[in-house]
């Protein structure tokens, strides 16, 4: 133990403040020299990281994946961390070689001869016949046909022939025809007939099997501050569709 010291207290006296510094971090630095052979080293990328000493150039691997108490996990104040791959950087692309020359044409190799005919199959027996198609669906429905001849003078104070758009084709003391909706229509009384003291007949154009599709509303529509008589019209689903009808105020 004695010795020790005395080593220590010349060696002391040799080296300056600085380098005893940096003795101190060399020896940790080889003290934990022997933990590079549990280190990943190199990584999976095949890249080397290591830490050089400032000033003296000593360099040592470490291994970043270890936990940040270990020292081999990082640098040191007093170093620099550098990388290298362990393949290096990949060199240019070398000159295209020059085309070899054309090989020889090889000889023509004789024509097989033909095969023989096979024999024609048996017929095969009669397929069972098909199920039934599914019924398919129904057409669309046709068009409007024109309209017919003027009619004889009824006896009703107001009536009007109204095509799917909401223009008149005939009529008699209605004013008008507004078009506010799918399936939906304000008719329009000439005065002195107030749409909320009158009633009104309508049906679809088409004859009485569509008289359940439609229906008018007395005084139930408002345009622009003027009243109506609203017709509303629907399809066999139940849902408003534009359509011609025929209203009758008697």
């Amino acid at each position: 133990m004695k010795v020790v010291s005395r080593f220590a207290v010349v060696l002391g006296a040799l080296l300056g403040r600085r380098r005893r510094r940096l003795l101190f971090v060399a020896a940790a630095l080889f003290a934990v020299a022997g933990g590079v052979a549990y280190a990943t080293i190199p990584d999976s990328g095949r890249v080397y990281t290591a830490c050089m000493l400032r000033n003296i150039g000593t360099v040592r691997l470490i291994d970043t994946s270890l936990p940040s108490s270990n020292l081999m996990s990082h640098c040191t104040a007093v170093e620099t961390q550098v990388t290298w791959n362990e393949h290096g950087q990949p060199g240019p692309a070398g000159a295209k070689g020059d085309p070899g020359p054309q090989g020889a044409t090889g000889d023509t190799g004789p024509a097989g001869a033909d095969g023989a005919p096979g024999k024609d199959g048996a017929p095969g027996k009669d397929g069972a016949p098909g199920k039934d198609g599914a019924p398919g669906k129904d057409g669309a429905p046709g068009a409007d046909g024109n309209d017919g001849p003027q009619g004889p003078p009824g006896s009703a104070r107001a009536w009007a022939y109204v095509r799917e758009d909401g223009t008149i084709a005939r009529q008699v003391n209605i004013m008008g025809v507004s078009h506010i909706g799918t399936g939906v229509y304000c008719v329009h009384l000439a005065p002195p007939l107030a749409p909320g003291q009158v009633v009104a007949l309508v049906t679809r154009a088409g004859g009485s099997a569509n008289r359940e599709s439609a229906n008018a509303s007395p005084g139930g529509c408002n345009v622009a501050g003027t009243e109506g008589v609203q017709v509303a019209i629907w399809n066999l689903a139940g849902a408003n569709t534009n359509a011609a009808f025929m209203i009758a105020i008697p």
